[in-house]
């Protein structure tokens, strides 16, 4: 019976990681003093995050010298800009709208769930205010508002899925596994997209692996992944090549 729910609740897991919901998620927040003594000048980073921590993207980085003071954004980003709006120090607190289309630093659109928008500012030579606000991808709407908090004011984060935009329709790919040296190997027809990618996640799902790198030989695409140094246990594996969508489970 264990065994029977575990498989139960990794389909159903599995399913949740491949349903991706195309839509628009749009953070509003405003700025306001906390006595800096730069006020109101000031430097301000957005950026998104998973659950677990991990970054996804810079999405506005305004700063100019003292970009260095936004420590909670360099730590998680490593000053990576990629897509980023940026520009210099502001000279008034503002307010800023952010509109994500949920897509990677590759365009990618990612997996429905759980994201964090971050957002610091600082006035100062020193550590300033900084928030998380979350919202959950997925089929239904969100509108949902914040109260006001050192630092910021007048938050809010919708998410308004497009009418027509969950891609959920998962087929297996054919996979290998050399136990003797921990790789798996992954195996899918579709060898005309140039755009092709593997993804590992771990059962709570959280992504572990991704690679851009495969191997044609003519009539199949193939993906590799190196499980050593992995724990042992359940994984979901996805794979998309061009509009085709691969996925399924393996146990390590």
């Amino acid at each position: 019976m264990k065994k029977f729910l575990t498989l139960a609740a990794a389909f159903i897991l599995s399913s949740t990681l491949f349903a991706q919901t195309q839509g628009t998620a749009t953070f509003t927040i405003t700025t306001s003093s906390n006595g800096g003594q730069y006020d109101p000048e000031n430097i301000v980073a957005i950026w998104i995050e998973t659950p677990g921590g991990s970054f996804i993207r810079s999405m506005k980085v305004m700063a100019a010298q003292r970009i260095q003071h936004l420590y909670k954004w360099k730590v998680a980003s490593s000053m990576n800009t990629v897509g980023a709006t940026t520009g210099a120090t502001l000279t008034n607190h503002q307010t800023h709208v952010i509109a994500w289309n949920c897509t990677d630093q590759g365009g990618s659109l990612l997996a429905d769930g759980d994201y964090h928008f971050w957002v610091e500012y600082t006035a100062d030579d020193a550590q300033g205010p900084y928030n998380d606000f979350s919202f959950t991808k997925g089929p239904t709407t969100q509108n949902l508002t914040f109260p006001n908090e050192t630092g910021f004011i007048n938050i809010s984060l919708d998410w308004v899925p497009d009418a027509q935009g969950i891609n959920d329709e998962i087929i297996e790919a054919s996979v290998m596994h050399n136990a003797a040296n921990n790789i798996y190997t992954f195996a899918v027809p579709d060898i005309r997209a140039e755009n092709a990618f593997l993804e590992i996640f771990s059962i709570n799902g959280e992504k572990v692996f991704s690679s851009y790198d495969y191997l044609d030989n003519g009539t199949s695409r193939y993906f590799v992944w190196n499980s050593t140094g992995f724990a042992n246990g359940l994984y979901i594996y996805r794979i998309e090549s061009g509009a085709d969508i691969y996925g399924g489970k393996i146990f390590r």
